[in-house]
Parts: C-alpha cells; sequence; structure tokens
C-alpha cells in the first residue's frame, strides 16, 4: 500500500505529513463526497525517555521527514509525552476528520519497555474514551 499523495488517494496519510496538511487532505477529500475511514500513521510514544526519542526525531529531522504541509512554528506530527498529551493529540486529530490512527510504537531501537508502556496506555485511553 502507497501513501496518500493527493487527496482522494484511498490511502493512510504517511507519518511526515504535517496535521495542516492532513486537514487539507481531509477537506478536499470530502468536498469531493468522500465518506470512509480517514487513516494517518504517527509516531507514538508515551512517556517516552529522552534517548531513544531524541534518535528517533534526530532520525526523521535530518530527511527533513516531518516537513509535509508544516508552516513555520506547526508542532512536529506526533503522538510524543503523558498520556494526557497523548490524548489531546488524538482529539486534536479527530477534530481535523481523521478517524483512525496507525501508531507507530517501535521504530529504530525503542527499547521494548516504551512500546509495550505506549500500547499499554493508548488501550487504557481508547478504553475511556477521548472524548
Amino acid at each position: 500500500m502507497g501513501r496518500a499523495d493527493r487527496p482522494a488517494g484511498g490511502r493512510p496519510a504517511a507519518t511526515n505529513y504535517s496535521d495542516r496538511f492532513v486537514a487539507a487532505l481531509i477537506a478536499v477529500y470530502r468536498a469531493a463526497g468522500g465518506t470512509g475511514e480517514v487513516t494517518v500513521n504517527r509516531l507514538c510514544l508515551v512517556n517516552a525517555d529522552g534517548e531513544p526519542f531524541d534518535r528517533v526525531r534526530a532520525y526523521y529531522r535530518d530527511r527533513g521527514a516531518w516537513d509535509v504541509g508544516r508552516d513555520s512554528g506547526d508542532a512536529e506530527p506526533v503522538l510524543v509525552g503523558g498520556p494526557a498529551e497523548i490524548r489531546a493529540g488524538l482529539v486534536r486529530l479527530r477534530d481535523l476528520g481523521v478517524t483512525q490512527v496507525q501508531a507507530r510504537v517501535a521504530p529504530l531501537g525503542v527499547p521494548a519497555k516504551t512500546a509495550i508502556r505506549t500500547v499499554s496506555e493508548i488501550g487504557e485511553l481508547i478504553g475511556k474514551g477521548v472524548d
């Protein structure tokens, strides 16, 4: 499966697509009559230790990978931090019109304990509802 590279492309938005770009794609998709699910791919780390995430962040930054549709001052398109920050990010994505999030929880050597903690916390958040 490829990436959504045009509005209504019918594919998940890539990790590097800014929230601003995702919102623009969704708007065009919905205006064209699209009624399907809207999926984004997001790096998601709960309570990540600084070192592993710094390496991940550097990997993407060094390649300009988080710059698609991102304006100066826009946040990086990630879900990282404590449960409250992850919840706020999920609410933000929902408010943009995203209906599904593929969470990338173990990229580039992130410790298994971080990935397990992330999956557990996301499960708790979803079980409680993201409203």
